[in-house]
């Protein structure tokens, strides 16, 4: 989908406003399904961070050490 592009522009999709009881999957067809998936969950997402006493979202080890490395890299490029 994200592939470049070498031909003439086509026309710009035309635009489908969700109503608000509408699925994603009934725009966007199979990748739909993830955001009726997500969209389902956040609520409840939403619920485990506000019951929590902790100030942020914490994220696993793993996560953690790719966003420490990307902030360590960038202030080696650009600077602090």
């Amino acid at each position: 989908m994200l592939a470049p592009f070498e031909s003439e522009r086509p026309p710009a999709a035309k635009v489908h406003w969700l109503e608000p009881d509408e699925k994603w999957s009934n725009a966007l067809g199979f990748l739909g399904k993830v955001f009726d998936q997500d969209s389902f969950n956040m609520p409840k997402v939403q619920a485990g961070l506000e019951s929590t006493y902790q100030t942020g979202v914490v994220l696993s080890g793993y996560q953690e050490s790719k966003v420490r490395w990307l902030h360590t890299k960038l202030t080696e490029w650009i600077g602090e």
